[in-house]
């Protein structure tokens, strides 16, 4: 069994590095963002595999509660800045798609004058 003060101690860690996550994908930070989730899913289900919340007394029941309660509100923020990179993405390699399409298409006539088929 963890002792309150340890249990508490990782809530509040995930809350630390759901608040980090978070400001890395405001900033842009993508890349940073990605390598930071890996411990940030390790300190959930390090919480997750904790069955004895239950023992804890009730004011510290509420501080867990409101740990969680910004976790999840971060998460969502988080899953609303993913969603708007990945549009942006899918716009980029649309674009990309589309100059590539032209690139082949007229590429091999490029620089040259076309002129209609005499006949």
């Amino acid at each position: 069994m963890q002792n309150t003060t340890e249990m508490l101690t990782h809530y509040r860690q995930l809350v630390s590095q759901s608040q980090s996550m978070l400001a890395l994908a405001t900033a842009g930070e993508w890349d940073k963002l990605i390598e930071s989730e890996v411990s940030y899913l390790r300190a959930v289900e390090n919480i997750a595999h904790n069955d004895e919340l239950h023992l804890l007394p009730a004011e510290l029941k509420k501080e867990v509660n409101h740990c969680i309660r910004q976790v999840m509100e971060n998460e969502n923020l988080l899953k609303t800045l993913l969603n708007a990179r990945m549009k942006e993405l899918r716009l980029l390699v649309n674009s990309s798609n589309h100059q590539r399409n032209l690139s082949t298409a007229y590429g091999d006539n490029a620089g040259n004058v076309l002129y209609p088929k005499q006949v």
